[in-house]
């Protein structure tokens, strides 16, 4: 059987070599074109990576600002009751925020192929290894701007938690103020964190840790993204994609329904997360495509 070998050059005069076998042709993985491909997004993973650091140590080592905290015990702003089983829990926000997309994306890009509209010469389709296809190369894209939007808001979202330090519509109940404090005291107009006999300080501190939302901040970037995902490359009117706002929606109601925040925190977490998703969207999809260090891949019949 004959055998030819074959080159084709790909950056700079490198070549990246193959063999043709009759009417076979095959491609060995070039490692360079591989690793010029990934450096385009060096900046995206590290500032994932440092994000999504950050945001874990704000969340589990430090704790909010209590030197300034004062409230009267008839506030009606924090007096409502302590729900323990919360509609929408932690576990289940992250789900609906980054799993979900994922589980989607995933579908369409690989499965779902016939769903998407055309992929035609966007900027960034520029640079993909000879061999990986357009639905993969997006799919790669998808994950980096979808886990770029959530660890900044993540990172954002708690270190304003800390800063602001204001309390949730349950802090009282969380507090459990000492009843000599509420006999005796009675006359004084405002109470201390000192003031409160809870013993758990984690329940004491998650209560002020009201401003922003948290799961606001989340859905609105995580199924925002997916929303926007699936108007861009689905086929269709973009009506049928009504339901992830809609779900993100139902989502930060809860939080009021179940005490954990006042509705300007869901406005203010909302708007966070948004904001961070449409900055994470256009360094990805719109700012004309990383550096094209490589041309169209070549397909091969």
């Amino acid at each position: 059987m004959k055998v030819q070998q074959w080159s084709k050059p790909y950056i700079n005069g490198v070549y990246s070599k193959g063999q043709q076998v009759g009417n076979m042709k095959t491609m060995r993985i070039d490692y360079n074109q591989w690793s010029a491909y990934l450096r385009q997004y060096s900046l995206h993973y590290l500032v994932i990576i440092l994000s999504g650091l950050l945001g874990a140590y704000v969340e589990l080592m430090l704790a909010p600002r209590t030197g300034s905290l004062q409230f009267h015990k008839e506030d009606p702003a924090i007096n409502k009751s302590y729900v323990k089983d919360e509609m929408v829990s932690t576990p289940e926000c992250v789900a609906m925020s980054a799993v979900l997309a994922l589980l989607v994306i995933t579908g369409y890009c690989s499965a779902g192929k016939k769903y998407l509209n055309k992929i035609g010469a966007a900027p960034w389709m520029g640079g993909r290894p000879e061999g990986f296809s357009k639905e993969w190369h997006l799919l790669h894209l998808s994950i980096i701007c979808q886990m770029l939007a959530l660890s900044i808001t993540c990172a954002l979202t708690c270190a304003l938690k800390l800063i602001i330090g204001n309390t949730r519509p349950d802090f009282l109940a969380r507090c459990q103020l000492k009843n000599s404090d509420a006999d005796t005291q009675g006359f004084l107009p405002f109470y201390t964190i000192k003031n409160c006999q809870q013993k758990d300080l984690s329940i004491l501190y998650e209560g002020l840790k009201s401003t922003p939302s948290g799961h606001s901040s989340l859905v609105s970037c995580g199924l925002g993204f997916l929303y926007l995902w699936q108007c861009r490359f689905i086929k269709g009117s973009s009506k049928k994609h009504a339901w992830c706002p809609l779900l993100a929606l139902l989502v930060m109601v809860s939080r009021v329904v179940d005490h954990k925040h006042h509705w300007y925190d869901l406005i203010f977490g909302g708007v966070l997360g948004y904001v961070i998703l449409r900055f994470a969207w256009r360094s990805v999809f719109d700012n004309g495509a990383p550096a094209m260090l490589l041309p169209a891949p070549v397909s091969y019949p």
